[in-house]
């Protein structure tokens, strides 16, 4: 293993809860994280007693609920007229943001 797993393994390792929920709310507003990696190695350490079940659970569930009205939020404040602005940064044209649309 190496690069971004080891990294967010590590991550987790140190910060425990409060990293899982950083990672998962920052996975779901546009971080490139693995949430689905996130979740079995959280899963992996409940089943190995290092995490409280009930506790990831919640931290999971606040995070990315939290992750997800944020990401919400963004789009619905910024809209459409940044997602122009930035647009060629993005490498996006007018067909690719009106078949996102």
């Amino acid at each position: 293993m190496q690069g971004l797993e080891l990294y967010l393994i590590d991550f987790i390792y140190h910060f425990r809860y409060v990293g899982l929920f950083i990672l998962l709310l920052c996975g779901l507003v546009g971080v490139p994280v693995p949430d689905e990696f996130l979740m079995t190695f959280s899963g992996f350490q409940t089943s190995l007693g290092r995490m409280d079940f009930g506790k990831t659970l919640l931290v999971a569930a606040l995070g990315s609920y939290l992750g997800m009205s944020l990401s919400y939020w963004i789009g619905r404040r910024l809209g459409i007229p940044f997602l122009h602005k930035i647009a060629p940064y993005l490498h996006l044209n007018e067909k690719k943001i009106a078949q996102a649309e």
